[in-house]
């Protein structure tokens, strides 16, 4: 658990790395050597880089959770629901020191500092939280005060601080147990690692040259795609992934190399064609390699008067064959489907048409659009995505592909897919 407790400090911290407020020296906190940060020059650490805000907070909560569900020593059976997230003060009540995770069931307690020796300070899975214990008059909603373990008070209209056992103190009279167990030594060398690369390359929205997960390159993984190109940490925000134990990566490496050419067309359908074999129990479908698929597609275009897939360097699919060609494959399989479209790639309608197991899409890609990674190339969509940025709340969103290349899923970002039209294949 102090493992995974470490590795969410790192996440918390990669969280605060908007900017670099460091430029008055009185503002630091701790300065970190280069040989430890990684960098040319020490690191100065203010209390901006060493805090978390309230949606880290739940996060870090709801992991935990899960942690301390697996060892099967708590009352939760099944995982409690978020139900608010209470920022909780210092004795002057101005800063946050803490947050309170009001769970369905229980509580976590979660530090507003990752410089302590542990960021979870308390936690139950059953108790309610320990503020709610104090009593004060119904009217009153002044902030709750936090100092350490156990230690809760709770604002007066008289500008004083009421205790759990009901005792009134001044706020100088309040011991500050917590921020006097902040310490240099308490913050994880990982955290501070990837603190000093972000030091290094802070302009990492800049394009670069079409790298994997970079600007204009192709996507592996779309939270690191989120972060190298609009900066900042992502969290999951929705998705919808109802094909992905039946997704087919049939792709060029998988015919004769010299036999097709731009037979991206031909191998999306024969994707799309296996896919609904699997996801429909199509038994015939389930059995029949993927490369005999493909050449059943290629002899569907054949056998048509004006052939759909032209086998030639330019030639291709014409993305105004592709409703008959989709429409006449599956007919040679007595399969019935609908076609719908074109349509632009945006969001939303990419988000409709995948929400359930009932439609996959046809994309058509075209070269020389900024920031696409493909040439002129179909894709199958079958999956998407959408993220969010935990300290500004803007909104990306990505379409999972089997872009006919690799054995595995790719994403694409729907900034770039908007442009480009897609026709759904209804089952």
């Amino acid at each position: 658990m102090k493992k995974v407790l470490c590795t969410l400090l790192s996440v918390a911290l990669c969280l605060t790395m908007v900017s670099f407020p460091v430029s008055a020296e009185e503002s630091a906190r701790y300065t970190i050597s280069p040989e430890v940060a990684g960098t040319e020059t020490a690191v100065v650490l203010t209390d901006e880089d060493l805090t978390i805000n309230e949606e880290v907070a739940a996060y870090i909560a709801q992991f935990f959770v899960e942690d301390m569900m697996a060892t099967g020593q708590t009352t939760w059976e099944t995982e409690p629901t978020i139900v608010e997230t209470v920022p909780m003060y210092d004795a002057n009540g101005e800063e946050i020191t803490a947050y309170t995770v009001e769970l369905s069931s229980g509580y976590v307690v979660v530090s507003a500092y990752i410089d302590v020796p542990n960021i979870i300070l308390e936690w139950a899975d059953e108790a309610e939280p320990v503020y709610s214990l104090i009593d004060v008059p119904l009217s009153n909603t002044g902030k709750i005060v936090y100092t350490g373990a156990l230690n809760y008070f709770r604002e007066t209209s008289t500008n004083e601080l009421v205790a759990v056992e009901g005792k009134t103190f001044l706020r100088n009279e309040v011991n500050d147990v917590l921020s006097k167990q902040r310490a240099k030594e308490n913050i994880p060398s990982d955290v501070i690692s990837e603190y000093g690369k972000a030091q290094l390359s802070p302009a990492i929205s800049k394009l670069r040259n079409g790298g994997i997960n970079d600007e204009g390159g192709v996507i592996d993984d779309p939270f690191i795609h989120a972060q190298n190109v609009y900066g900042g940490t992502w969290v999951n925000k929705e998705y919808a992934n109802v094909w992905e134990d039946v997704a087919i990566f049939f792709n060029k490496s998988d015919i004769p190399t010299n036999a097709y050419a731009q037979a991206c067309g031909p191998i999306a359908i024969t994707n799309i064609v296996k896919m609904y074999g699997a996801k429909y129990n199509n038994s015939y479908l389930k059995n029949r390699y993927a490369d005999a698929v493909f050449y059943d597609v290629v002899a569907v275009s054949d056998r048509n008067p004006t052939p759909f897939y032209i086998n030639s360097i330019g030639g291709g699919v014409d993305p105004d064959d592709v409703p008959p060609y989709i429409l006449s494959v599956f007919d040679n399989y007595n399969i019935d489907v609908t076609i719908y479209g074109d349509y632009y790639a945006t969001y939303q309608d990419l988000k409709n048409a995948l929400s359930t197991d009932e439609r996959l899409i046809y994309l058509c890609l075209e070269a020389n659009t900024t920031n696409n990674p493909y040439d002129n190339h179909a894709v199958v969509g079958y999956a998407y995505t959408q993220l969010r940025n935990v300290s500004s709340g803007r909104l990306v969103s990505y379409l999972k592909i089997c872009d006919g290349m690799v054995g595995y899923g790719r994403y694409m970002d729907t900034a770039v897919t908007k442009d480009f039209k897609y026709w759904e294949v209804h089952f």
